[in-house]
């Protein structure tokens, strides 16, 4: 099956659709005897060697001193060379907080106020919306703008510190509607952090690299914290693997996700937050500070249970932690993913405290859990916190009924608890999300079913429990419903999930919004309906970018849900217009698509990429040259049986790469990433050729 065009997340992973809790291995308890050493030392080596992490990094500071650091895996496995404290990772989203930092250094100047329109700021920040003129400062950085959400193009790059994404950004927001009114609710948007580091140069005068460097990271001495557009360190940059080393992980929306540190530069950056902040210079004020530490998200249209483990402040995911909360012990936490490095910061403010840690491979919620493991055990062995912090009643109770489940099989729950309402049957639908659609099912005797339009090989099975609420076979994951003032229903996923040696975290999010279906002209639905299964693949990302390794967008219709691609409504023949209101993270990254003809030829525009209809490729032949026309678009061919198995050789500048796919759209082969000119073609599939205007790509078939 070929794979939707997805955007990196540069927030905490989350799963797109509802997921079963998974019941393996569970962690064994942190002792209180054992050495915060050996438990970091113990931790690090448990996620290179369980959870696909290619490296780990971590450091722990409290009253100033870093008095945990450490690492595994290898910085380079080619070379042996293991992890080091000087290693730099890409930090991904927590470099929102540095932006944020920056904005609140111009408020604390009189530069900049936050509720303050940031036309105010950026005269030239224009929208296909006349609302965007109501985005303030303040919705920027607490994620309620009202944006559609990510701007990648041409972002996510091998070793290329190009800035085209952000040079064109604002000709890109300029061609895009809001999807909801600014400040309506808050859900996660990486644009409004563009904007902000923007709105930091425009201010300042300064290019926002060279900003950090003179405001943020010389006066931190934060020596190992850097950006694309300095000269980085080579030697010390932590290796990105997939099935082989790949180039460097640039991500050039700096502001967004495009900083590199270490965990201790991180952890001496994370006491301008803390209470004695022991830092060589105030460079902000502790009202700026502590303002960025609070609470800052729009809680009208937000889901109940939901604040402790996702609660934005200015920057931050979390403003609260679940684990501190019994003991009343503030925590400020920030995740960040690119699609190869992954990272979190956890600061307890009031114990001038703060853990980080970064990985090559894995994903940020191992990192926040491995952070928050570190702190809890830290603040038992100080004596701070009593001992069954580290293994409270609700663990154990959560351990029990997985040990039971494992022993008795049979105590699953499979039958409703009790008797369900008959209302309960309104439910029933399609629900939408940033990741697609799924359908519930319920049936009059209680049984719910959730599964994806066109999967086969997805379902999950509930049972009606009481007072709304679905449960799952374990009794520990529910579902219910929830009707908002806006008018809309949501469908609410809870409860725990379980990682081996790392711990218990717990979820409550809003994961989809129910949709129903619109009536649609005769001819308008025809013509989608000739689109409906078509793949579009993308034309204008560069030979460096990171994204050839997905590059495809499928046009997916739901005949019981008339009126929607995806998860968005069809406006008229060549258009559709988001209509998902999802606060949190599942009404993120939202598209609006609009389908243009040049030549004859059918492209998709989906307000930040350019896509090219697959009916317009050739066959790729012994005698095909291909050379890249003046609007620099890629070319694709399709591979055929005729030349399956063949060796291919191109001639091309080093500037210029060709990708290589099967059937299913999986990426076989990438010449920038290979560093070869050779490979084996196979039986079916397809082929692309990138490069600057008038590259000419001279082929040998052998």
């Amino acid at each position: 099956m070929k794979r939707n065009f997805i955007a990196c997340l540069l927030v905490m992973t989350f799963f797109i659709f509802p997921q079963q809790t998974v019941f393996a291995d569970i962690t064994t308890p942190v002792t209180e005897t054992q050495s915060l050493s050996a438990l970091g030392d113990e931790t690090a080596k448990l996620l290179t060697e369980q959870y696909n992490v290619d490296s780990v990094q971590y450091a722990l500071i409290k009253d100033g001193q870093i008095i945990l650091s450490g690492g595994a895996g290898w910085q380079d496995k080619e070379k042996q060379t293991p992890v080091a404290t000087n290693t730099l990772y890409g930090i991904g989203s927590i470099s929102k907080i540095f932006t944020t930092v920056a904005v609140m250094q111009l408020v604390d100047a009189g530069l900049v106020q936050l509720d303050k329109p940031v036309t105010t700021y950026i005269p030239e920040f224009t929208m296909a919306d006349e609302r965007y003129k109501n985005i303030t400062v303040r919705m920027l950085l607490n994620h309620s703008s009202g944006l559609m959400g990510s701007s990648l193009n041409n972002a996510f790059l091998y070793d290329d510190n190009d800035t085209i994404n952000h040079d064109t950004f604002l000709q890109t927001l300029k061609q895009q509607r809001l999807k909801a009114d600014p400040g309506a609710y808050s859900v996660y948007c990486n644009d409004g952090f563009t904007l902000a580091e923007i709105l930091v140069e425009k201010v300042s005068g300064l290019t926002f690299s060279n900003y950090l460097r003179q405001k943020i990271t010389f006066p931190l001495r934060l020596n190992n914290t850097l950006t694309p557009q300095d000269e980085l360190p080579v030697e010390r940059m932590a290796k990105y693997y997939q099935t082989t080393v790949v180039p460097q992980d640039t991500v050039n929306i700096i502001g967004t996700g495009g900083i590199y540190s270490t965990a201790e530069d991180l952890c001496h950056f994370a006491q301008i937050f803390m209470a004695k902040p022991y830092t060589i210079n105030t460079i902000l004020t502790t009202q700026s500070a502590q303002l960025t530490s609070k609470p800052s998200y729009n809680q009208i249209l937000w889901p109940d249970g939901n604040d402790d483990n996702l609660s934005y402040g200015l920057g931050w995911d979390r403003t609260k932690g679940q684990n501190f909360l019994p003991y009343a012990i503030a925590l400020i936490g920030k995740g960040g993913d690119t699609l190869l490095s992954h990272g979190y910061l956890t600061v307890l403010p009031e114990h001038n405290m703060a853990v980080a840690v970064l990985s090559s491979g894995g994903n940020s919620v191992y990192a926040q859990m491995f952070a928050e493991k570190l702190l809890l055990t830290a603040l038992v062995q100080s004596g701070e916190l009593p001992s069954d912090a580290l293994n409270s009643d609700k663990e154990k109770a959560l351990l029990a009924r997985v040990q039971q489940l494992t022993v008795e099989p049979e105590s699953a729950i499979t039958a409703p608890l009790s008797v369900m309402p008959e209302e309960m049957m309104q439910y029933s639908g399609y629900y939408g999300n940033f990741g697609g659609v799924m359908r519930v099912d319920i049936t009059h005797d209680g049984q719910l079913l959730i599964t994806i339009p066109n999967r086969s090989d997805y379902s999950e099975s509930y049972v009606y429990n009481r007072d709304g609420i679905f449960t799952d076979s374990t009794g520990l994951v529910s579902i219910k419903f929830t009707q908002e003032e806006n008018g809309k229903t949501y469908l609410q996923l809870e409860g725990p999930s379980f990682l081996y040696g790392l711990g218990i975290g717990q979820s409550s999010q809003y994961n989809g919004q129910k949709l129903e279906a619109q009536p649609v002209a005769e001819a308008v639905q025809r013509i989608w309906q000739e689109r409906n299964g078509k793949s579009y693949y993308v034309v204008n990302e560069k030979y460096s970018s990171q994204l050839y390794a997905q590059p495809f967008y499928t046009i997916s219709l739901i005949d019981e849900l008339s009126g929607y691609v995806g998860s968005s409504l069809i406006e008229n023949a060549s258009k559709t217009k988001s209509v998902l209101q999802i606060p949190g993270v599942y009404g993120r990254d939202l598209k609006e698509l609009t389908f243009i003809t040049k030549n004859g030829v059918e492209y998709l525009n989906d307000g930040n990429n350019l896509f090219i209809s697959e009916d317009s490729f050739s066959y790729l032949s012994d005698d095909t040259i291909v050379t890249i026309a003046n609007d620099g678009y890629a070319q694709w061919y399709h591979l055929d049986e005729s030349i399956s198995n063949r060796t291919i050789t191109v001639n091309a500048p080093e500037n210029s790469t060709f990708v290589i796919y099967d059937a299913d759209g999986n990426c076989l082969f990438n010449r920038y990433v290979a560093k070869t000119n050779t490979t084996i073609l196979p039986e079916k599939g397809y082929i692309v050729f990138v490069g600057d205007a008038k590259t000419v790509f001279t082929i040998t078939l052998s």
